[in-house]
């Protein structure tokens, strides 16, 4: 007998973490003799933990399992046996506890901490490798009498695997049915229990439109291209295919970007652009300072670059827009610097006409340069520095090839988004996203609210966004609760809306941090495949897209007009459908948030 296995049974070689030889045997063992109606989990993303297997039937109840590799000999210490089973012990029963208190909230609600409700949770630890003595010494003979005498703790070594009784392993799995095991019970379970939307996304080839291909498949006579496109019309994607293309040839590729975050999402782009031969080692993925830095350093002008910081009386702006591109410049025309054969530049509008300049003293002669841009994201006011005649000189020749269909968007969000352009800016200045063709409201269907909030409450209201975001995941759309995003305008405010989940027991994983450093570093491991929701502010967001996102606003200043633009434009379309709240404490855009098809107000 088989059963509905989560990932998907043919893609487990794909799993970003594999399962070994011995996960897999027992895997096999529940899939063919587990009863009708359980449900295996393997590896699920439990707001930062990954068990082996959580198996789940809404009538019966819930286990989960750890399956461990060692094997021991004679002559293995004592101490380390101890301290190994102890510590196995104490995680699976950690693991039991969080699922009771955290997963299952209206299991805990309905029966406080009765031991029958705790009994609906069966644990055990298998060990295919050891046999049934150490087993006994040194797991059974540690386990409660509660643990022992109900068997809601299980132990099973070599000989259980080897016949594959699944009786001795899993006794309770041949109930027929619980008097406290619920439906909704399961469901509050299974928003945490599937593989979140971001990893399956990550398996598949990166789809383009024809005239997508078209651009990554191709270079101009000059090797110089700028496109310009509005959000979600897949500039990126074009990006990242013709980096895979070049890579593959055997080129050497500089990825350049200003957001760190930004660079975790093109390079899952560029892996799931790569068509046979892979040549991801032939490319960098670096944004702009960095890249500045490391060229410094490289080239042993470590001091000067040191001394740009230690210099007080100059402003970081100079610093950062002025002063270390003229280093990083000199560095490259005076010594033998390696060049690259091409270098592609995400989010063009955040950079500086001087960084290109620099950038283009980095690419062979008759290299490759691309940039793309949105002029309606711009967070940071540098996009009006590329005017035609800022432009001129710099190598590109003829107009911006433009793409104006939005391929991200579900229909309705898109006309919020044009709806917005039409308030806050001018169609004709900026790109206006066009719906592609397929784009129909009942293939992607969409939930669109707006949160009218005092600023002391918008915490309570964000969690109010996630929690029933988190209801959504569990109930139809087959999402996971790791695919909910909270973006917020400020560090300040992020860090009070992650404090406020946190008081509710919903962990996140987040990029910040009152020091700057930590909080770099933050920033360079954010990746959406991470196994908890996610929060950050709209600047490190620019250029991701999600199917779950709360977005707090404060305030209606022209910069965060920008920055609501680009936290409208990354919700992605889903067959599932996609689910958008923005909590704004602004009464200044109340009246667009009349707009949106629900609109509420928390004061």
């Amino acid at each position: 007998m088989t059963h509905e296995v989560s990932p998907q049974h043919a893609i487990f070689g794909h799993l970003g973490t594999r399962l070994s030889v011995e996960e897999r045997i027992v895997l096999d063992i529940f899939n063919k003799f587990l009863p009708r109606g359980w449900e295996i989990y393997v590896h699920p993303h439990l707001n930062g933990v990954q068990p082996d297997f959580i198996l789940l039937n809404p009538n019966v109840g819930i286990a989960l399992f750890e399956v461990e590799e060692c094997s021991w000999t004679d002559n293995s210490r004592l101490e380390e046996k101890i301290k190994f089973a102890q510590n196995v012990l104490n995680k699976i029963r950690l693991y039991k506890r969080e699922l009771y208190e955290l997963y299952c909230p209206r299991l805990g609600e309905a029966y406080g901490n009765s031991h029958a409700a705790w009994a609906v949770i069966t644990t055990g630890v298998i060990c295919p490798n050891l046999d049934k003595n150490f087993l006994i010494k040194y797991f059974y003979n540690n386990l409660d009498d509660g643990e022992r005498k109900y068997q809601y703790f299980t132990v099973s070594g070599c000989d259980e695997v080897t016949s594959k009784n699944l009786q001795k392993i899993f006794p309770e799995s041949y109930r027929s049915h619980s008097y406290i095991m619920r439906e909704e019970y399961a469901q509050d379970l299974r928003a945490w229990l599937v593989e979140p939307d971001f990893s399956r996304i990550q398996r598949t080839p990166l789809p383009l439109s024809r005239i997508q291909k078209d651009l990554a498949s191709t270079r101009t006579k000059s090797g110089y291209r700028r496109i310009k496109g509005a959000a979600g019309s897949g500039k990126t994607v074009v990006l990242a295919k013709r980096a895979a293309i070049l890579a593959a040839e055997g080129k050497k590729v500089l990825i350049c970007t200003f957001n760190i975050t930004l660079l975790n999402y093109i390079h899952d782009l560029v892996i799931r652009s790569f068509d046979g031969k892979n040549g991801l080692f032939n490319i960098e993925f670096v944004h702009f300072h960095r890249w500045c830095r490391l060229v410094c350093y490289q080239y042993g002008y470590s001091n000067e670059y040191l001394n740009i910081w230690r210099d007080e009386s100059v402003t970081s702006d100079k610093k950062i827009n002025k002063i270390l591109p003229d280093l990083t410049y000199r560095v490259i025309e005076n010594n033998e610097f390696s060049k690259y054969d091409a270098i592609l530049v995400d989010e063009g509008q955040d950079f500086q006409p001087l960084w290109w300049t620099v950038l283009r003293a980095a690419c062979k002669q008759n290299g490759e340069m691309l940039l793309v841009a949105d002029q309606t994201q711009d967070i940071y006011g540098t996009a009006s520095s590329w005017t035609d005649e800022a432009m001129e000189g710099m190598g590109f020749r003829g107009d911006w090839v433009k793409l104006p269909f939005s391929y991200r968007l579900p229909p309705d969000a898109l006309k919020i988004a044009q709806d917005f352009i039409r308030r806050f800016y001018s169609e004709k200045q900026f790109e206006f996203p066009v719906d592609d063709r397929d784009a129909l409201p009942d293939i992607w269907p969409c939930q669109l609210r707006w949160i009218q909030s005092s600023l002391e409450r918008r915490g309570e209201a964000c969690f109010i966004a996630v929690k029933d975001m988190m209801k959504a995941c569990g109930e139809k759309s087959k999402a996971a609760i790791p695919d909910i995003v909270v973006l917020s305008e400020t560090v300040e405010c992020g860090r009070d809306i992650v404090c406020e989940l946190g008081k509710r027991n919903i962990k996140t994983i987040d990029t910040f941090d009152e020091n700057a450093q930590n909080q770099r570093r933050k920033k360079m491991g954010f990746c959406m495949g991470k196994s908890a929701v996610k929060a950050t502010t709209l600047h490190s967001f620019k250029g991701w897209e999600a199917r779950f996102i709360v977005l707090c606003i404060i305030s209606s200043t022209e910069k965060n007009i920008s920055l609501l633009y680009t936290g409208i434009t990354r919700l992605r379309r889903h067959e599932k459908g996609s689910y958008m709240t923005v909590v704004c404490c602004d009464d200044g855009l109340a009246e667009f948030g009349k707009s949106w098809p629900v609109f509420s107000l928390i004061r």
